[in-house]
């Protein structure tokens, strides 16, 4: 028999076989693969596995007569999978290959009517999943059509019309599926009072229009998150009723600037503060060289001065040198201004190098003329002295002996200064007042005085001090036992002092009490008012009484060229008959 017979017969004999009980050939499952193969002579052949020898064939290889093609064994490589292969080498490729599938969604496989389908393996890929059934749309029927564990679960369908064509929350009345039948058709949801809750109660078509809504964003500021709209949250927004997108907390206490009445926590509200964002700047606060205006008297850093040296501090005021003064100016205190400092020694009757010692090695000298041992000062002093010239100069009447740097100098009505020190009385003695000068910070001296007589009063009454007054108009004066107050200097003259300078002092009403221009009570020590005029206003109340000067228990004062013109009384009340 030819080799190619041998072939299509072993092929039949493989896929066709007996039951073991003798019964009818069929297909054999993947446990009748025969363990003998027999050629057509009824002979027994190789008892290995062999391979598809359809495949060979099919693959064109041409196999003759009396010719043997060894094909190789079939390795079984395990139990048959859907990939292509023979892997249990029984003949057929993925037969028989059949599981379950399901392509719905996770916890609905097996419930209600959901049913798992069948893929089958075709030429090594599983096909299509068939026969499994789905979730669907739950139905009015009794069943559990969405496969969730529940039938006919919160099934409503409108019966009826909804009120205001179904606008905002108005709904039509609807019925309810109960063990698949569509119950009872219950009441509408009607129009109800608009409450601020985002909705259309009132179906008006309109949502919460009778409410709040600050940032004009059509959402009412009980449901909006950001009702300033100023793109921060209600919750963390500092001020949360007013746009502050920067939230800005000057004082740090929480309360934006926007909403915070008092923005510095200076103890002022901000209407009230003229600094409203400057702890430091307040009503009745102290001026300091800052840029602000420390008082709120507008006027920002007003005549804020202060004495300043460049030198050694233990020379200032030593000879020639002497400390200037520092003026604020926008924030800033300026350079030291008037200063003196150490300089060389030369012969001009001043101390230079300021070192106690005038002139010292050139022996300077001046002329006295009036032989009270002082040299005159509008001279130039020689150096070396020649005889009959004094060592000391500074007279500045070498005319008069009574002048000299040692006599005593007090406010005189001649208006002489009997010292040498610039000034009609002792400089070092007096505090200045210029009533012209803006109110404010001053320490009373020529440079800086003070605008006000109670100013130069209460600083003079702290230093032992007496008060020159330049020309001007002041309030009324309230003596203070051993503080003399003095009129008749020229702030604009280097405070020269003269009959020509009027200060003058005015009282003015308060209430119903008596009007009084200078007032005096428990002097004992001497204490000197002069050179002043004092005026009083009218009595506006009746039978009120005005006084120029009102003194009591007051032996110590002294009135010197004091003019007083008072005011007149209050009209008289009338008697009874």
């Amino acid at each position: 028999m030819s080799k190619r017979f041998a072939v299509m017969v072993l092929c039949v004999v493989w896929a066709v076989g007996c039951d073991d009980e003798g019964g009818a050939p069929g297909v054999m499952g993947d446990s009748a693969a025969p363990d003998v193969a027999v050629d057509a002579g009824g002979g027994a052949m190789d008892a290995r596995p062999m391979r598809d020898m359809a495949a060979v064939v099919d693959e064109g290889v041409e196999v003759d007569e009396g010719v043997e093609v060894d094909v190789g064994p079939c390795v079984p490589s395990g139990t048959e999978g859907c990939d292509g292969v023979d892997n249990d080498c029984d003949g057929v490729v993925d037969e028989a290959l059949v599981r379950g599938c399901w392509d719905g969604p996770a916890g609905t496989q097996g419930r209600g009517v959901c049913r798992n389908g069948e893929q089958t393996c075709v030429d090594g890929d599983w096909g299509e999943c068939e026969g499994q059934v789905l979730p669907s749309r739950e139905l009015c029927n009794a069943i559990d059509d969405d496969c969730d564990g529940m039938s006919d679960e919160r099934l409503f369908q409108a019966c009826g019309v909804a009120p205001s064509g179904g606008t905002g929350l108005c709904e039509a009345p609807q019925e309810r599926c109960e063990d698949g039948e569509w119950g009872e058709c219950g009441p509408p949801v009607a129009p109800t009072d608009e409450v601020c809750d985002g909705e259309d109660n009132d179906c008006d078509g309109m949502t919460d229009e009778d409410f709040g809504d600050l940032d004009e964003d059509g959402e009412a500021d009980c449901v909006d998150a950001d009702r300033d709209g100023d793109g921060v949250a209600n919750g963390p927004d500092n001020c949360p009723d007013g746009a502050n997108p920067d939230q800005v907390d000057t004082d740090g206490d929480g309360a934006g600037d926007r909403c915070d009445p008092d923005d510095d926590d200076d103890g002022f509200a901000d209407e009230d503060d003229c600094e409203p964002l400057a702890a430091m700047a307040f009503p009745g606060g102290e001026e300091v060289c800052d840029g602000f205006d420390g008082d709120c008297d507008g006027i920002v850093d007003e005549r804020l001065t202060t004495t300043c040296y460049d030198g050694p501090d233990e020379l200032a005021g030593v000879g020639a040198c002497q400390r200037g003064r520092q003026a604020c100016v926008d924030g800033v205190m300026t350079g030291c201004v008037g200063q003196v400092l150490p300089g060389d020694e030369v012969c001009d009757g001043v101390d230079g190098d300021c070192d106690g010692t005038v002139d010292e090695d050139l022996m300077p000298g001046w002329p006295d003329t009036d032989g009270d041992g002082f040299g005159d000062a509008a001279v130039r002093p020689m150096c070396p002295a020649v005889p009959g010239m004094v060592m000391v100069g500074g007279d500045c009447d070498d005319g008069d002996r009574a002048v000299n740097p040692d006599a005593v100098d007090a406010p005189d009505r001649g208006f002489v200064d009997a010292d040498c020190d610039g000034v009609d009385g002792e400089l070092e003695g007096l505090v200045f007042v210029d009533g012209s000068v803006a109110p404010g910070a001053a320490d009373g001296s020529r440079d800086f005085p003070f605008g006000t007589l109670a100013e130069g009063v209460a600083a003079a009454a702290a230093s032992g001090r007496d008060v020159a007054v330049s020309a001007g108009r002041y309030g009324a004066l309230a003596v203070v036992e051993g503080v003399g107050v003095y009129g008749g200097y020229d702030a604009g003259a280097d405070w020269a002092r003269s009959a020509e300078s009027v200060a003058v002092i005015r009282g003015g009403a308060v209430g119903e009490a008596p009007v009084v221009g200078v007032h005096a009570m428990g002097v004992v020590e001497a204490t000197t008012v002069a050179q002043v005029v004092v005026e009083t206003v009218d009595h506006p109340g009746p039978g009120g009484s005005t006084y120029g000067v009102w003194a009591r228990e007051a032996p110590g004062l002294v009135l010197v060229d004091v003019t007083s013109r008072p005011g007149a009384g209050g009209a008289g009340v009338d008697g009874g008959d």
